[in-house]
């Protein structure tokens, strides 16, 4: 469920920045304001679905975007929020280009000067050699990404980052078994609850583990809070 759309002035309309009464009005008066769709240029029609989420549908079935869940929609609002708080730009579905011309879609990308962060929300089941190509792509346009992983017991993810860090040729020395990476933030959301949806951050050094909403996750690593200290994520709190 596509969250962004521009106007025919090319005004960016986020559809969480709207309250209930606001969304209601724009629903009755879209037409006037020649909303369209960024990745395809589609109209777009902003609705509500059954569980009251914001979102921006294409008019036609011709583009393949939108195949989100409300849950993600709603990480990408709750990092957005998180964001805005830490004072950094923040703009959800943003696109961008790596030094190679390969293009990519940031769930949220967030700026500060010359710094760029991107969030990304990555519910659905993914290969590791698939993030490890989405994170390079980002290293090659100077942008670091902080990956959200549902959470689960045991994650295929983190037991694959696990070998590949102990198997890497890059590293002379690799301390402990454990999934961190400062070339690559990886860590689990949970979203089994709407109203309490956080982040499991990992216990370190006898501190933890926290449960961390995800808005106060976005506003602390955008704030300085997150740092990789003696070969572990580290929280400050």
């Amino acid at each position: 469920m596509p969250v962004t759309c521009f106007t025919k002035d090319k005004e960016r309309l986020v559809s969480f920045d709207y309250s209930s009464e606001e969304w209601g009005n724009l629903k009755s008066s879209y037409q006037d304001l020649g909303l369209y769709m960024r990745c395809c240029d589609a109209p777009a029609i902003p609705k509500t679905s059954q569980l009251g989420t914001q979102f921006f549908a294409h008019k036609s079935d011709a583009c393949g975007e939108g195949l989100e869940s409300a849950e993600h929609v709603l990480c990408k609002e709750l990092v957005v929020k998180g964001a805005r708080r830490a004072g950094w730009h923040a703009y959800p579905e943003e696109p961008g280009v790596d030094e190679e011309s390969n293009t990519w879609v940031a769930d949220v990308l967030c700026s500060n000067g010359d710094q760029k962060i991107a969030f990304e929300v990555q519910l659905a089941s993914q290969t590791f050699a698939e993030y490890k190509r989405r994170n390079l792509r980002y290293e090659k346009s100077g942008v670091r990404c902080v990956w959200l992983i549902q959470r689960k017991r045991k994650h295929p993810i983190a037991e694959k980052m696990i070998l590949d860090r102990i198997n890497s040729k890059n590293r002379k020395d690799v301390v402990g078994h454990h999934p961190d990476r400062e070339d690559m933030p990886v860590f689990q959301v949970d979203i089994s609850e709407r109203e309490n949806i956080f982040v499991f951050f990992p216990w370190h050094h006898g501190r933890g583990p926290y449960q961390i909403p995800l808005e106060e996750f976005a506003f602390g690593v955008l704030s300085g809070k997150m740092a990789f200290t003696d070969d572990r994520w580290c929280w400050n709190a």
